[in-house]
């Protein structure tokens, strides 16, 4: 009876020291203290999944940083909100950041940004108007991959790809782009009045590698593999001259020109300096 009894004992003490395991849940709202770390599951994040799932807006306030750490999956779904607020600044899901995201993977462990179908658009992507920090993520599906709205930005080893647009730059703090592939974009990247570096990437298979819109300063273009952009490796509005050399591209320099879009075609825009 004694050993039939400590038996049962032992039993139920074995199954709950068995970690239980959450295949997926689903987070939107405003990020707190309780809900500000995200992992895989054995990471002992305070959300942990094999799958986290957005369902609507997630929002990064001023004073909160949102960790996600490697190996972690996202998934957003698709939605379609026409009204519109200071929170809640574009149609479709966003992740907005107002305070800070540290997304860090690994090589071994990436972390993966994609809508819940693998459709361009299907979701509207992460804007951030405070700080960012990504590193060897993968961002699909997106309007916009990544929109820093005069947000400090440091991305790198990260892949974006099958976004309408893979990073858009808006204002004037600094942002760092390096050791990327930008992919199978309509634009890889498009900024306006964006002081950046972007160094070191793969820019490539996308309809346009790098679109530059109006303003009066443009990014510095150094050290990229530019390779079968469909329409322009890079496309020019900028009144001021692009720094875009040294870089390694797919024809001679002679037939360069074709490729961009520049006061040689628009007299009114700065030249790609090549």
């Amino acid at each position: 009876m004694e050993v039939g009894r400590l038996k049962k004992h032992l039993c139920v003490l074995f199954l709950l020291l068995i970690p239980i395991s959450i295949i997926a849940v689903n987070i939107s709202g405003y990020i707190d203290k309780t809900n500000c770390i995200w992992g895989p599951i054995g990471s002992n994040a305070q959300i942990e999944a094999e799958c986290i799932y957005l369902t609507g807006d997630v929002i990064v306030p001023t004073d909160m940083t949102l960790s996600i750490l490697p190996g972690t999956t996202i998934k957003a779904n698709y939605i379609d909100e026409p009204k519109l607020s200071a929170k809640n600044l574009y149609p479709q899901l966003e992740i907005a950041v107002y305070g800070r995201l540290e997304a860090i993977g690994t090589e071994e462990k990436p972390i993966c940004f994609s809508g819940t179908i693998n459709n361009l658009g299907h979701w509207q992507g992460i804007f951030c108007e405070g700080a960012l920090k990504i590193t060897y993520a993968t961002i699909e599906d997106a309007i916009s991959g990544i929109t820093s709205a005069s947000a400090h930005i440091d991305i790198s080893y990260s892949k974006f790809r099958n976004n309408q647009t893979g990073i858009s730059l808006w204002g004037w703090q600094t942002s760092s782009i390096k050791n990327c592939l930008i992919s199978e974009n309509t634009d890889g990247i498009a900024s306006a009045s964006a002081i950046a570096s972007i160094e070191n990437n793969n820019i490539q298979n996308n309809n346009i590698g790098i679109k530059i819109n109006f303003g009066e300063v443009a990014p510095k273009i150094t050290n990229n593999t530019f390779k079968n952009n469909t329409q322009y490796h890079i496309f020019n509005l900028c009144i001021t001259d692009v720094i875009a050399y040294p870089n390694f591209w797919d024809m001679p320099l002679d037939d360069l020109k074709n490729k961009l879009f520049d006061g040689r075609k628009e007299p009114e825009v700065g030249l790609v300096i090549y």
